[in-house]
């Protein structure tokens, strides 16, 4: 079995620093959406909007840590 081609390859130059840094603005954006999208819905929708909130502020505290 083959491994399948990732989607994303990262620059091989960046630092580890550097590369969680990027990650952490990454999920920064990510939850700037969420929010704002989940402040326009309703039930459900909104819920799974701050849902993926929550899950983003999550990954960036432990990615921050490991900074």
């Amino acid at each position: 079995m083959t491994n399948p081609t990732p989607f994303l390859i990262a620059n091989e130059s960046l630092t580890k620093e550097q590369s969680l840094i990027h990650a952490c603005d990454l999920l920064r954006y990510m939850k700037a959406i969420g929010n704002e999208f989940g402040e326009s819905l309703t039930g459900e929708d909104r819920d799974k909007a701050f849902a993926m909130v929550h899950l983003a502020e999550s990954t960036q505290s432990l990615v921050e840590r490991s900074l």
